[in-house]
């Protein structure tokens, strides 16, 4: 066995035993047995992390050596297991298939490019639209494209699961790299005019014409081509024509195949066609209403695929009636009526996805239900509320971690409070010591509220924050400091949260402002630079201190930790908390139970929180 099959073997024995560590955590347990749980899994993937670490490391060494035939057969093969296997890891994958495509372009192996191209296509819109949405699909798009630029060897290519990527890389483009591209969305009939052209041709008639596998690709081009309807009111007069006779066409083969419109695509289709043809929107609002209010409930205990469809029925159907008040100019009392109908029951299965469940769909699934329904909620608490419930839960480290720094820093204001309040003046709606002290309760709910909310920018990162199990690229970790500017883009579009957002940018920036990121913010001229500078010892002092939740490296004590915080007073941290904290031996303490011994209880409190969500 070489060193890359053993690699290999290693990674997804390793990557089947994290998953079975995270559900294992996530079952009913008493405190006891959760926390022993808890610390094996902490042991183990800190194992896991140096076991993979350094075979990986003997890899990538073979991989930069001039490829043979031996190791490239190697490589394909490894590739194939974890590609198919569904053990995604873009960094693994591309260090991998890059020599790989190299060599079969020069040898003229075309099924083999094929492969990768497609491979590679798949892997990097998972990673990067996840993080940072349509301006990064580009890649993906050259790399589907790459694979259906070898059309013309069609009847040349041996293995049908080879001929079938030209099928799948057409019906990515439509949905979903179509979905989020602006420029594909343009282009979306001409990528379905190809696939059927194709799928037409004589030549692919003759091998496939009665390949199942291939016919079920076909099917789902011609169910993800009606997720035009997404988008359709947007686009220009001759894209919406084309929508409705191609939306007239599908009825029809819906009907000859006898297929059951299971995601409520062929749905949503007609009734945006409806409203393009002058349909009353109120009309078709309330057919939709009538729609969601009959779906059944989805089944987390039955066949995942069909709860999940079940999932994105009721989101699309929604989405579909928030498309409608826009296009149809509904009043804004008409809204607030027809919300009432449906929104507190979508939210409440969007609440209920089990934790775990198909995570990177539902996780973008529960971002968009938070941007499209935040609007219409009253106040400042709901939204936040509904932030917390639908997307920083669903991420229980970051979830964790977060409970953790909101502990430390309540914990520190309280005591700067009474001892030093005036630290915190200057700060809107603090001029002075006598303020700070009438408003106490207002000043620690802020505290506790850019606690919770610093690292939300993280809910977006699901690619990378504390998935893997092995030594980041430099790539990855350039991904994870963007999680500042994810945060806000994320909040941007409601003012409410304005008053978060200073905290969110500052909190990996240097007390001097010399050090950190984003490299573009002064949090020296911020206004709640007290604050900030808060939450950034609080974040530091649970980072360092865990035991439990990280995968790299084992928590420090507290009083090593202290030390730190003191080596960087004046540099890297606030100095009047540091040596608030060393002086004042209750606090002293007190922080230093919680972050050894009190963080179990605090987890536990998460832990419950997510699995009966």
């Amino acid at each position: 066995m070489g060193a890359i099959t053993e690699f290999v073997e290693l990674y997804m024995k390793n990557c089947e035993l994290g998953w079975e560590l995270d559900e294992a955590i996530m079952q009913e347990k008493s405190f006891l047995e959760w926390k022993e749980i808890l610390l094996e899994r902490s042991r183990k993937i800190r194992e896991v992390f140096e076991e993979n670490e350094g075979s990986f490391c003997e890899v990538r060494k073979l991989l930069e050596a001039p490829m043979t035939e031996e190791l490239a057969e190697e490589a394909y093969s490894a590739l194939e297991k974890l590609y198919y296997g569904g053990y995604d890891d873009m960094y693994v994958m591309e260090t991998m298939a890059t020599p790989l495509l190299s060599y079969y372009e020069k040898a003229g192996n075309i099924e083999r490019q094929i492969f990768l191209y497609h491979m590679l296509a798949f892997e990097n819109f998972e990673f990067y639209e996840r993080i940072y949405g349509n301006n990064e699909v580009s890649k993906t798009v050259e790399y589907f494209n790459k694979v259906l630029s070898f059309q013309e060897h069609y009847a040349t290519i041996q293995n049908p699961k080879i001929r079938r990527c030209f099928f799948t890389a057409y019906d990515n483009l439509i949905s979903p790299v179509g979905q989020v591209s602006e420029d594909m969305k343009k282009k979306v009939f001409q990528v379905y005019d190809g696939a059927m052209e194709l799928w037409n041709s004589p030549k692919v008639q003759e091998l496939d014409g009665e390949n199942e596998e291939i016919i079920s690709c076909i099917r789902q081009i011609q169910e993800d081509i009606l997720f035009t309807e997404d988008y359709v009111l947007e686009m220009p007069e001759e894209f919406r024509q084309r929508f409705i006779k191609l939306v007239a066409e599908m009825k029809e083969i819906f009907l000859q195949q006898g297929k059951m419109d299971e995601e409520g695509c062929l749905f949503r289709a007609e009734a945006k066609c409806e409203l393009l043809n002058g349909k009353e929107p109120k009309l078709l609002i309330e057919q939709i209403i009538a729609y969601i209010q009959g779906l059944s409930l989805p089944d987390y205990t039955g066949d995942e695929w069909e709860a999940m469809l079940r999932v994105l029925d009721y989101h699309n159907s929604a989405c579909t009636i928030f498309d409608m008040f826009e296009y149809g100019k509904v009043e804004k009392e008409e809204r607030r009526r027809y919300l009432q109908e449906f929104v507190p029951l979508v939210t409440d299965i969007h609440m209920h996805i089990p934790f775990g469940f198909w995570t990177s769909v539902m996780n973008n699934v529960c971002t968009e239900w938070f941007h499209e329904t935040e609007k219409y909620l009253d106040t400042k608490e709901q939204k936040r509320d509904m932030l917390l419930k639908l997307i920083i839960s669903r991420q229980p480290i970051t979830y964790i971690h977060s409970l953790m720094v909101s502990e430390i820093a309540v914990r520190i204001a309280a005591a700067m409070v009474r001892k030093m309040p005036e630290y915190f003046t200057g700060i809107p709606g603090f001029d002075n010591a006598s303020e700070v002290l009438a408003k106490k309760g207002a000043l620690l709910e802020y505290v506790n509220e850019c606690a919770l909310l610093h690292d939300v920018g993280k809910c977006q990162l699901t690619e990378v924050i504390n998935r893997q199990s092995r030594r980041l690229s430099d790539t990855e970790f350039s991904v994870i400091k963007c999680h500042p500017q994810q945060a806000v883009s994320l909040l941007r579009r409601d003012d409410s949260f304005g008053i978060f957002y200073d905290v969110m940018l500052g909190h990996h920036r240097s007390y001097d402002g010399k050090q950190g990121y984003p490299a573009d913010f002064d949090n020296t001229k911020s206004k709640v630079k007290p604050v900030i500078d808060l939450i950034t010892i609080a974040d530091s002092m649970d980072a360092a201190t865990d035991m439990l939740g990280r995968n790299y490296a084992k928590g420090k004590n507290f009083a090593t930790l202290v030390g730190e915080l003191k080596d960087g007073a004046g540099t890297k941290y606030n100095p009047k908390i540091v040596e608030f904290i060393e002086k004042n031996e209750d606090l002293y303490y007190d922080l230093e139970y919680l972050t050894q011994y009190g963080r179990q209880d605090v987890y536990y409190r998460a832990y419950k929180e997510i699995i009966t969500r």
